[in-house]
């Protein structure tokens, strides 16, 4: 893929990390026309679902040098023609002087951004939090378990007198699940006893006895021999096991900088989606 179409995939991530997706599709690539005929190549589009507001434009630039006064003036006029609510510029290395002073004034409709790893000065203090910001968290946590008793499944049929002393020998099991479907009086499926009791066990949140009971007199047959499915429990416990750990946020996001103002917006994407330069 080329290193500009890869680029405007990442800024299209950005966004949709950034930007609810129920607020707005994200497309790229897009050809717009604007009222006289005017056609123009747009990289990332941010279109909002409430069908209210005009889209927001974005112009990204995988550039081995700074975008220059140039390019503001340029997507000032195309935002303003396509009758946009907004333009964005992304810029892999960032913005000439003379670019960040055309894209100030709020007539330009513009904002400049250049997305980059986060450093441990993005965590320092500043006037909002003299004391700095958390770059690293730690995180106590706790997994549950299920853990069967396997001796003591019971698995409860009644056969018939007359099959009484006939052998069956049958695992109940997963892997002899075909052998366990259910059939109503009149030899009918109505399901099956192995994926019934299987869903009961996955419902049991705490140690205690998870059983499955038809709703309705139901059958099996095994191996030529019929009996009435009564009932199946197994004892469940549930085991806790305890992890601690500390999560870097230097190694799980990105910086989304805003060239003009300086503001940073954490971006939860790994470092790595960042091309490598």
């Amino acid at each position: 893929m080329p290193r500009w179409r890869s680029f405007e995939e990442l800024v299209a991530q950005i966004h949709r990390a950034l930007d609810s997706a129920q607020r707005y599709s994200i497309e790229t690539d897009q050809v717009l026309h604007d009222d006289h005929g005017g056609q123009y190549q747009v990289d990332v589009v941010l279109r909002p679902r409430d069908g209210f507001q005009s889209p927001i434009l974005i112009s990204c630039k995988a550039w081995k040098d700074k975008v220059g006064v140039e390019h503001i003036r340029e997507w000032s006029s195309v935002v303003a023609n396509l009758g946009a609510s907004a333009g964005i510029i992304v810029a892999e290395c960032g913005f000439t002087r003379e670019a960040l002073r055309e894209a100030k004034p709020s007539a330009r409709r513009l904002s400049l951004w250049t997305p980059r790893p986060l450093t441990l000065d993005d965590y320092g203090p500043d006037e909002a939090s003299p004391t700095g910001y958390i770059a690293s968290v730690g995180l106590n946590m706790t997994f549950m378990e299920q853990v069967l008793k396997t001796e003591t499944l019971r698995v409860n049929l009644k056969r018939s007198p007359s099959d009484n002393k006939k052998v069956v020998n049958c695992t109940f099991s997963k892997a002899t699940r075909e052998k366990w479907f259910l059939l109503n009086a009149s030899n009918e499926v109505v399901g099956n006893a192995w994926d019934n009791f299987e869903a009961c066990i996955s419902q049991t949140l705490k140690t205690g006895t998870a059983s499955f009971k038809p709703d309705a007199d139901a059958f099996v047959v095994i191996d030529g021999v019929r009996a009435q499915f009564l009932e199946a429990s197994i004892e469940v416990e549930m085991v806790a096991h305890k992890r601690n750990s500390t999560v870097n946020l230097l190694d799980h996001a990105i910086a989304y900088e805003n060239a003009v103002t300086g503001e940073v917006r954490t971006v939860p994407l790994p470092p790595s989606a960042l091309l490598p330069r």
